[in-house]
């Protein structure tokens, strides 16, 4: 089968743009992400807003993320295990988790995030 130049020059155009793509997709340091809308705060614990949730999702780290079929799975959690007949839940945390200031993440770290979760929940509810 014999092709004209056309067919030869549409395929040299095509191969030149998808290498610019590539070149381009390679370099990219930037990342742009669309939501619905603005979110009213950022913050998720004082919002039940779901473009809030989906935004913080790729900003906030949580002792635990759901997995492909939302299984809880740890993230920050390195695991658990339950105590005195299931009222108590012992959390291992993973060593070396830094925050933003290059502070370590300890236990004091989680307990103070639960306990404002624990309160904004407390004071949505009443």
């Amino acid at each position: 089968m014999r092709y004209g130049p056309s067919v030869l020059m549409r395929g040299v155009v095509r191969l030149a743009t998808a290498s610019f793509l590539i070149a381009q997709a390679s370099a990219a340091t930037l990342l742009r992400e669309a939501t619905i809308g603005e979110p009213p705060p950022l913050d998720v614990m004082l919002t039940t807003a779901d473009v809030a949730s989906v935004i913080g999702r790729h900003i906030f780290e949580t002792l635990y993320a759901l997995d492909s079929t939302y299984t809880p799975r740890p993230m920050l959690a390195e695991s658990d295990r339950t105590e005195d007949g299931g009222r108590t839940i012992v959390i291992k945390l993973r060593e070396g988790v830094l925050f933003h200031n290059g502070k370590e993440m300890t236990a004091k770290d989680v307990v103070a995030s639960m306990t404002r979760w624990a309160v904004s929940v407390h004071a949505a509810s009443s």
